[in-house]
């Protein structure tokens, strides 16, 4: 059962993450995209870290240190989609959020640094690259079609 927790309680969390977001805000087409986004990066982190990490290194595959830092890689996807999907104000927030939060991650592997072997810099690259696609992700799904619309609402008004 313990391998089977965290997808039990998945949809707990994000059934009681909408219940508590759809009485407390207006639950919009944003924060749906968002809860979307944390569920599967939540369910990618931990499937990452049951089964394939396990079969890599039983294996002796080489996947590009993927199964080293698939825990840190989408955990950090994870914290970041949820951190914007319950404090999600505007672009420059939600920019500084995903900023936090990578820090904040960095900051976490720096600490288990004296003494410890759990520490690896390749955790710190895979934070730094996943925060940058977690920015684009955000730009793109979020930001360029409204950046988009307001340049054809400018173009529209200027004709008329």
């Amino acid at each position: 059962m313990d391998s089977f927790g965290p997808f039990v309680l998945l949809p707990i969390i994000c059934m009681v993450i909408y219940y508590i977001l759809k009485k407390q805000t207006e639950f919009t087409k944003k924060k749906k995209v968002l809860l979307i986004l944390f569920a599967v990066c939540f369910f990618i982190s931990e499937a990452g870290r049951l089964y394939y990490r396990p079969y890599i290194y039983e294996n002796g595959f080489f996947d590009l240190y993927i199964a080293d830092t698939l825990g840190s890689s989408f955990g950090t996807l994870t914290a970041i989609f949820f951190i914007l999907l319950l404090q999600s104000r505007d672009r420059i927030f939600d920019m500084v959020y995903i900023a936090g939060v990578t820090i904040i991650v960095m900051i976490y592997e720096f600490t288990m640094l004296p003494g410890n072997e759990v520490f690896d810099p390749k955790d710190l690259y895979a934070t730094l690259i996943v925060s940058a696609i977690a920015a684009a992700v955000y730009y793109f799904i979020f930001l360029r079609r409204t950046w988009v619309e307001k340049i054809e609402d400018e173009v529209n008004c200027k004709t008329n």
